[in-house]
């Protein structure tokens, strides 16, 4: 009876091993997917802003943006991009200029030099009457 017990503990211990390792390896497999996918994203983007295409570049980049915000170029690109695409109603400059100064204060915080950047915004903010946003 006792040996009985034990083969029963240890094959359902084996099953729940099997499916916690299933489930495990199906969590990797779905997480790399995705990764592959943000990564062709990226890369149709940055292909499409360097073609002229900056609509769709918008929408490529916009997307990756929202799962890696801190990729530099992806960044630089779609300030430029956005910046480029006027909305009637001016939000692209709004927008444009939130891009810029996360792009600045991401690397001015890995130590790069963000000078060339923070003019650019100084330059955007005085065409744009927004005097008071304008410090170096």
């Amino acid at each position: 009876m006792k040996l009985l017990r034990k083969n029963r503990l240890l094959l359902v211990g084996g099953v729940v091993l099997v499916l916690g390792a299933g489930a495990g390896g199906a969590v990797l497999v779905r997480l790399r997917m995705i990764q592959r996918r943000f990564m062709e994203t990226r890369q149709r983007g940055v292909a499409e802003f360097k073609d002229g295409q900056l609509g769709r570049a918008l929408g490529d980049l916009g997307s990756y943006l929202g799962r890696y915000p801190s990729d530099t170029e992806v960044l630089a690109d779609y300030a430029d991009a956005r910046l480029k695409i006027e909305e009637p109603d001016g939000s692209h400059l709004g927008n444009g200029i939130g891009v810029l100064r996360r792009l600045a204060d991401i690397q001015q915080a890995a130590g790069k030099d963000v000078t060339a950047i923070r003019r650019r915004l100084a330059s955007l903010y005085l065409q744009n009457n927004l005097n008071s946003e304008c410090s170096l």
